[in-house]
């Protein structure tokens, strides 16, 4: 399961890029979302099902990539899942 650190949140929703979530989708994994020290996990059904909003317009990649689209999922921490995924390594965009 990959790992991703979040920043912000909007109207109790985390953003993730297009890009993300539709490369997981396609290999069958899930996602582990943090954010203030809590964590989320978003399974692979989720990632594909339980998308609640869209951008209403793509962002160009700072870094040179594919331009993207944010998909939006309502934020849900869990105390058990922010301790089983403690030891999880997540990146820092």
């Amino acid at each position: 399961m990959e790992a991703k650190k979040v920043k912000t949140l909007w109207h109790g929703m985390v953003g993730l890029p297009s890009t993300l979530v539709d490369t997981l989708v396609n290999a069958g994994e899930g996602l582990a979302v943090w954010h203030d020290g809590d964590c989320m996990e978003l399974s692979n059904f989720d990632l594909a099902n339980n998308r609640k909003a869209m951008s209403e317009h793509q962002y160009h990649d700072r870094y040179g990539g594919d331009d993207y689209w944010l998909y939006y999922y309502e934020w849900k921490p869990t105390a058990v899942q922010t301790t089983l995924f403690a030891g999880v390594k997540h990146d820092n965009g």
